[in-house]
């Protein structure tokens, strides 16, 4: 059976860390020169000031998915509490299901509970799954690009 709730850094397990290694293998840019290390304290001192939620999918205890969310007065419009979804992964065994939607979805609820107005994704060209946005009310608004300029 699939549950779905708030997770805290401070709880973070092997298991989330699996599951996010996955996810970077399979969609992040530049792996040769950009690891995969994420500042947990960081996260953590971003939920404790209120800014950051994380959300998870679990089948029988077992995480599948998260939906990891930064939440702020946006800078240009500061009326206005935004939440940017840092990263949105599911399972490859759990896709096809509802699982993925039905997480973001729950993401959304708690969010907007929180006063949150507006969402924004960013969605992966390697994985674009741009078009079940657009299906569940996102609009395409901006695209991201990068260049490697380091040693």
């Amino acid at each position: 059976m699939i549950t779905f709730q708030q997770e805290y850094c401070e709880d973070v397990s092997q298991d989330w860390l699996d599951l996010f290694n996955a996810h970077y293998e399979e969609i992040a840019w530049n792996q040769t020169r950009i690891p995969l290390r994420p500042d947990l304290k960081k996260y953590a001192a971003m939920e404790t000031a209120g800014m950051l939620k994380c959300y998870t999918a679990r089948d029988e205890g077992k995480i599948v998915g998260y939906s990891v969310w930064f939440i702020l007065n946006h800078m240009h419009y500061q009326d206005t509490v935004m939440a940017m979804n840092d990263i949105h992964y599911l399972a490859k065994d759990k896709r096809g299901s509802m699982v993925g939607i039905e997480l973001l979805q729950y993401a959304e609820e708690k969010l907007k509970g929180c006063g949150v107005q507006t969402l924004g994704l960013h969605i992966k060209k390697v994985f674009d799954w741009g078009r079940i946005a657009e299906r569940i009310g996102y609009e395409c608004t901006e695209s991201t690009y990068q260049k490697w300029i380091g040693e």
